[in-house]
């Protein structure tokens, strides 16, 4: 009993702020590239946004069915959706780990973002994130439809949505 209440506590307290059905917070941030980016520039397509980190075994593992799925459908006819995109925000301190692990994960997408402040970052305050990997499965209207979705859920969920 004492463990099932430990357990209910955690998951609680690890749960995002930022829960299904809500609309995703808007942000902006500088990318890699230095370029500025806002969330609410992706309006009309599906979107995944993963909070991630160099040093998360978890995470690099993920990576590369994201990149999978990406190539799949970042530029399909989904319903009522003008594509799909990723936005990776980096949970980091070392931006030249941030850098290098983008490069050999073949994270292929330009919205990468991080404030080299961990899970102190705004962003990461923001959406309530306290635990990597997290993410946030947007609909065109940024609304969450999922959240913490596996590659294979997402492959899926994005499938079911290729127009006919």
């Amino acid at each position: 009993m004492i463990y099932g209440l430990y357990k209910t506590i955690k998951y609680n307290y690890l749960k995002p702020s930022i829960t299904i059905e809500k609309i995703a917070p808007d942000f902006t941030a500088k990318e890699l590239s230095g370029k500025s980016f806002t969330l609410s520039q992706l309006k009309g397509k599906y979107v995944l946004l993963q909070f991630w980190a160099s040093w998360c075994g978890p995470c690099r593992r993920e990576n590369v069915e994201l990149a999978e799925i990406y190539r799949t459908f970042y530029n399909a006819k989904l319903n009522n959706a003008i594509g799909f995109e990723i936005v990776s925000v980096g949970i980091e301190s070392d931006s030249a780990r941030w850098s290098k692990a983008i490069k050999n994960d073949n994270m292929i997408w330009q919205q990468h973002i991080s404030e080299l402040g961990m899970f102190d970052s705004k962003i990461a305050k923001l959406y309530g994130v306290k635990q990597i990997p997290t993410t946030f499965i947007l609909d065109q209207n940024h609304k969450v439809l999922g959240l913490d979705w596996s590659p294979d859920k997402i492959r899926t969920f994005l499938s079911s949505q290729l127009s006919k």
